[in-house]
């Protein structure tokens, strides 16, 4: 049985992701995107530019940093790892040292995200 899609408060009725990205002409996978950055819903549907509250939800983001609670640019300017670098681990769950691990190299000549090859 398939699952009915999510839905959200859009223009007074409750819609699906892919119908408020029909009304909007917004992208289905940017209006995701918003949402997951924790975009409030009344600016996630709206066709302004939100690179800035993209930033600014890294700035709520608070993490132990070795007893210390530290936001995500925070520990950026900390460990030296870049900002963008710890908001994609958070975003895949990685928490505590793993957020914070030396980023790795590899040689194999493709590309690796931390430990798992992606082609």
């Amino acid at each position: 049985m398939r699952q009915s899609p999510k839905r959200y408060p859009y223009l007074g009725d409750m819609l699906s992701l892919r119908v408020i990205s029909e009304l909007t002409g917004i992208p289905t996978e940017t209006l995701r995107a918003r949402l997951r950055y924790g975009i409030p819903l009344d600016k996630a549907f709206t066709d302004e530019d939100l690179r800035i509250e993209r930033c600014k939800g890294l700035a709520v983001i608070k993490v132990d940093y070795h007893g210390e609670e530290l936001t995500l640019l925070e520990l950026s300017e900390r460990t030296g790892i870049k900002r963008a670098t710890l908001a994609t681990r958070y975003r895949f769950g990685d928490r505590g040292e793993r957020l914070w691990r030396p980023v790795e190299n590899t040689n194999r000549g493709r590309k690796a995200y931390f430990g798992r090859d992606y082609f």
